[in-house]
């Protein structure tokens, strides 16, 4: 449990230091921006200037020209600049998806940690190659946003790789009968629920009040485990007393740290979804129906977890959340 929770606040850290990375990344590189044009901007008028008042005083004109010798470079370091722009937006963009939405996949926490390196080189060069100074441009600021995208990248693609040995076995066959409805959520909570972790994801299109009561029952022993959970479900079970026990559902366990959120397909995509799935980081399972789970003779398989993540991704976006329905 202990291991658990500290896997939970890492996962916490490592969410706020790609958000403020990613902030610091982007104020670097504007505030960079904006020193390197106003300084082409004075190089500029020096140019003028000589043009202008035609120059000759030899002492004058050698300053001058040396000041200027400087412009070209600062050309270039103004296009490296340009191209740090859009890493430090990648960062921040995940920082804040990340945060908000509780929605972590492999593909963004790739994503983060390769805008990070990359945005570090790019710094790096800055620094090294280029004569320039501001105010911003000492080491510690300069690479500040960078390393902390990076660490929180990091540590997140760590933790995915590294779920615990159960999550990573092959499951055999879960099965149920009806005739010993208990003994089932016994058998579900050791066999699956144990195994799973992070974010857990269902799509179930019959999930009602007595989903919440079944599901609460099978995580209980383990809740140290997840850090959210996503539901996706059609309005056709969702009674008038659904949505007092969804917010008493979602508030008990926002006190654990766990993040709940539940969207409500339209009819036309809810009536394409036969099956239901069970699904964290790493595997994913076809279910029985969660509000019946224990009551039915079922065979509780493993399937694919890439095809599974795909489905549930692309469905995702198509629902409205429970709270934005009601209004």
């Amino acid at each position: 449990m202990g291991a658990a929770m500290d896997r939970v606040s890492g996962q916490t850290i490592s969410q706020f230091a790609a958000l403020v990375g990613g902030f610091i990344a982007l104020l670097y590189t504007f505030y960079y921006v904006q020193q390197l044009a106003y300084s082409i901007g004075v190089y500029s008028g020096i140019s003028k200037t000589i043009v202008s008042y035609n120059i000759t005083n030899k002492t004058a004109a050698t300053v001058l020209v040396g000041a200027l010798s400087q412009s070209t470079t600062l050309g270039l370091a103004l296009h490296f600049t340009y191209t740090m722009i859009p890493f430090a937006v990648i960062i921040l963009a995940i920082g804040v998806l990340w945060l908000f939405s509780k929605m972590h996949s492999r593909l963004t926490a790739t994503l983060i940690v390769i805008s990070a390196a990359i945005y570090i080189i790019l710094a790096a060069i800055l620094e090294f190659d280029f004569s320039f100074q501001s105010a911003l441009s000492t080491f510690p600021f300069a690479y500040l946003g960078g390393i902390l995208a990076l660490a929180g990248g990091a540590y997140t693609l760590w933790g995915m790789y590294n779920r615990p040995t159960l999550a990573k076995r092959a499951v055999q066959p879960v099965s149920l009968s009806s005739e010993t409805p208990y003994s089932n959520m016994k058998v579900l909570s050791n066999r699956i629920m144990k195994r799973l972790s992070g974010e857990l994801k269902i799509l179930d299109m019959h999930f009602d009040t007595n989903s919440l009561d079944n599901l609460m029952q099978l995580m209980s022993a383990h809740m140290g485990n997840y850090t959210s959970i996503s539901v996706l479900t059609s309005d056709r079970h969702l009674g008038a007393s659904f949505g007092n026990s969804y917010a008493n559902f979602k508030s008990e366990l926002a006190n654990m740290n766990i993040a709940v959120e539940l969207r409500v397909l339209g009819q036309d995509d809810a009536g394409k979804q036969h099956e239901r799935i069970l699904m964290d980081g790493s595997a994913a399972y076809k279910i029985p129906p969660l509000n019946i789970i224990n009551k039915k003779n079922e065979h509780i398989v493993s399937i694919n977890h890439g095809e599974a993540e795909r489905r549930f991704s692309g469905l995702w976006p198509k629902g409205t959340k429970l709270e934005n329905l009601k209004t």
